[in-house]
């Protein structure tokens, strides 16, 4: 029996052995992976919705703030009922306000042909004016709530208290 040959014999029979172990785990990682796939997909629910149904919702969430503007600022009139010249320059504030809110949209997304900003546009629209008014929200929130900090440059949002 020649040593050198029992010897590669041996190697051949440990490699053999390894490569037949590391194959099984290939395999079983392969399965592993696959059900991870399977089980994400079959119980993750669907989400997926139509582009009339996104728009849909982006214009009611438009008409919820702009109710929720309108509220606070019937909130502001009544707080500040008997205070007339206050209240003929909010109107007039919030009438520029509109103004400037159609302006900033169209400066967003200026006229194009049709087509132009695709089939989301008028989603984006809705969204860009939700943004805008919770913007204008947050602003006149302050007649409501007043200025805490004793800032004496607050003037009539220091009366909100």
């Amino acid at each position: 029996m020649d040593p050198g040959n029992s010897r590669a014999t041996a190697n051949e029979s440990i490699l053999t052995t390894h490569a037949s172990k590391s194959n099984s785990n290939y395999h079983q990682m392969i399965k592993l992976t696959l059900l991870i796939i399977i089980s994400v997909s079959v119980f993750t629910p669907a989400t997926g919705q139509t582009q009339a149904e996104l728009t849909a919702e982006a214009r009611t969430e438009f008409l919820v703030s702009e109710k929720k503007m309108n509220t606070v600022l019937s909130d502001i009139k009544r707080k500040f009922e008997g205070d007339t010249v206050f209240l003929k320059n909010l109107d007039a504030a919030q009438e520029q306000w509109m103004n400037l809110r159609q302006l900033e949209l169209a400066m967003r997304f200026p006229e194009r042909e049709p087509g132009y900003y695709g089939s989301a546009h008028r989603m984006c629209l809705n969204l860009y004016l939700t943004e805008l008014n919770n913007q204008r929200i947050s602003h006149l929130q302050k007649w409501l709530e007043g200025d805490s900090d004793g800032d004496i440059c607050a003037g009539s949002v220091s009366e909100g208290k």
